[in-house]
């Protein structure tokens, strides 16, 4: 998620946090656990964005058989089977910009903020996981009770297997039914799981400790889940003198010593919390009509975003809702850049991409399958754009093609034409790599190029001193495609292995030039050019792997840029 993704999801969490104080100010005269869940919802709206709702609803729209809105221009696809292929490959980081480095220094100060709080609450919690390690079990109805030497006050320790904490000798400072009261009070907190919410809470604050609505939403829920439990014991029968008599003493004896991590009896505001039990009053259940109500606003608040996702994956949109495109760095001896493409459900971003680049990704093409002028490799743009709902990523890349058409005042048409291509095939002995799906091996001195975008498998395409590394474990599509990018021609995939192996490949190319980024490079290392002392291609897949190329020909459909305007508009 990006800043602007971030800043959104802020707000939206913002005003359903506000949308739940309403709601818990119109069900004041309901009973606390009622309320106590609309917070909840509240704090666990912070854990989920709408837009991975809505961005789920575009992946399920774009999985149902539904007709499809047409795009600008029809993608275009190989006679032979090519599978769509984006490897990202980093050359150097950028120089920095210069001034304040704000998302830095934002970013430090939230990873510090959340990494104080996660480790006191760590401390904390393993200060009282050893006090109950060492309390002594007593025999308890409903519970797991133990007896502890500290003076703290009774509470309720764990999530999955939780105890209860109460301090040798409670049994003196209160009467036999304020004690019965209090413990009442702690099964109910068992029964309810208020741990397991109290522990998503502090998530939530974890992540979020810079918003002060979420340290409001956790004081409200500490009130309600008390008030919820001191309802369900005057429900139960429980003696309101004595349960009122009860917390007071807990609160006397031992409110100086509370424990940290547990669920005890003076949580929320104690004057009120007495005074409610002393008059007997309890609040009344949600009617079915407020049940109802309440079920439909949920449904709204989490279906809602996804149909908006699957109708927004539906019907558009066809172009982003604001775009821009501006020159990038050039490559150069002395200059290094770094290139590539991101996107999320509402943002894809291009850094220092060439136009073929971007028309490859914007048809969901291999290289080799667009032609048109030399400038179209070596000339970089940075281009950006926005959608005003979450789109599907394999739809928002589509977005480019009228944007690239206008900008660029594209003319292009769609041919068929015989062309040379290698077939990656099995050499006589069979492959001579293991099935195995292990870690990347380091190597040191070597120079990191092209890591394949793959689901299956690590495989990293590295220069080394001697020349081209494929190691890694990788399919053999994705071995076809790697080699794709270093050859002159087309590598098709004719091995008929479907497994992940084991791949350890160091070879040369035919012309001593490596593909970066789209752009052939010669190869230098430490100012020098790197002269490559493995054998060819040709000769190695056999000799290492067990594995051959054999030149054919065949048929390609290939997109044919007639022009171009070197300049976009607006530039």
């Amino acid at each position: 998620m990006n800043a602007a993704g971030m800043l959104n999801h802020l707000w939206q969490s913002t005003e359903f946090a506000g949308l739940a104080a309403l709601v818990a100010l119109a069900l004041r005269k309901n009973a606390a656990r009622v309320r106590f869940g609309v917070w909840l919802g509240a704090s666990l709206k912070f854990l989920v964005p709408f837009s991975a709702l809505a961005a789920a609803g575009s992946a399920l729209a774009s999985r149902l058989p539904w007709p499809q809105a047409s795009t600008a221009l029809p993608a275009v696809t190989a006679a032979a089977h090519f599978e769509t292929v984006v490897i990202p490959i980093t050359v150097s980081s950028l120089p920095q910009a210069s001034g304040v480095p704000w998302a830095w220094i934002l970013g430090g100060l939230w990873l510090a903020g959340s990494g104080a709080l996660a480790g006191r609450w760590w401390l904390q919690w393993r200060r009282t996981a050893r006090l109950a390690r060492k309390a002594e079990p007593r025999a308890a109805s409903g519970m797991c009770l133990r007896v502890t030497e500290g003076a703290v006050e009774p509470g309720v320790f764990g999530i999955l297997r939780p105890v209860l904490l109460v301090p040798v000798g409670i049994e003196d400072q209160l009467t036999a039914e304020q004690l019965e009261a209090v413990l009442a009070h702690e099964r109910t907190h068992i029964r309810r799981r208020d741990n397991l919410w109290a522990a998503l809470h502090r998530v939530v604050e974890t992540m979020f400790w810079f918003h002060p609505f979420v340290w409001w939403i956790g004081a409200r829920m500490i009130a309600e889940r008390e008030r919820a439990c001191d309802e369900a014991v005057l429900r139960a029968g429980g003696d309101a003198r004595a349960y009122a008599g009860g917390i007071l003493g807990v609160c006397r004896h031992y409110m100086d010593a509370p424990l940290a991590c547990a669920s005890g009896v003076s949580g929320g505001p104690l004057q009120r919390r007495v005074r409610e039990i002393l008059e007997g009053g309890w609040g009344r259940n949600l009617s079915r009509k407020g049940l109802t109500t309440l079920a439909a606003l949920l449904a709204v608040a989490l279906l809602g975003p996804v149909a908006a996702g699957m109708i927004y994956a539906q019907s558009g949109p066809t172009e982003f809702a604001a775009a821009s495109i501006r020159p990038g760095e050039q490559p150069g001896p002395a200059r290094k850049i770094s290139f590539g493409m991101r996107v999320d459900p509402q943002r894809l971003t291009a850094e220092n991409m060439s136009l073929k680049d971007l028309i490859t990704r914007a048809y969901g093409l291999r290289p080799y399958q667009v032609v048109g002028p030399d400038w179209m490799t070596t000339e970089r743009f940075n281009v950006t754009g926005t959608t005003t709902a979450p789109v599907a990523q394999d739809k928002i890349t589509e977005l480019l093609q009228p944007f690239l058409v206008r900008q660029f005042g594209i003319k292009m048409h769609r041919e068929t034409k015989t062309m040379p291509v290698y077939l990656l095939e099995m050499a006589p002995g069979g492959p001579k790599m293991s099935p195995e799906s292990s870690s990347l091996p380091g190597a040191e001195g070597h120079i990191a190029l092209a890591p394949a975008a793959a689901s299956l498998g690590r495989f990293m395409m590295r220069l080394s001193p001697q020349g081209l590394n494929l190691v890694g474990t990788a399919t053999m599509e994705q071995m076809a495609r790697v080699l794709s990018l270093q050859l002159d021609f087309p590598v098709v995939n004719k091995t008929s292995l479907t497994g992940v192996y084991k791949i350890d490949l160091t070879f040369s190319t035919p012309d001593g030039r490596v593909t970066m980024g789209g752009l052939p490079h010669v190869p230098q290392m430490d100012g020098q050019t790197m002269k490559m002392t493995a054998p060819s291609i040709f000769t190695a897949l056999p000799e290492q792997v067990g594995l051959k190329l054999e030149k054919t020909k065949a048929p390609l459909e290939l997109l044919v840029i007639d022009s171009a305007n070197k300049t976009p508009l607006g530039n």
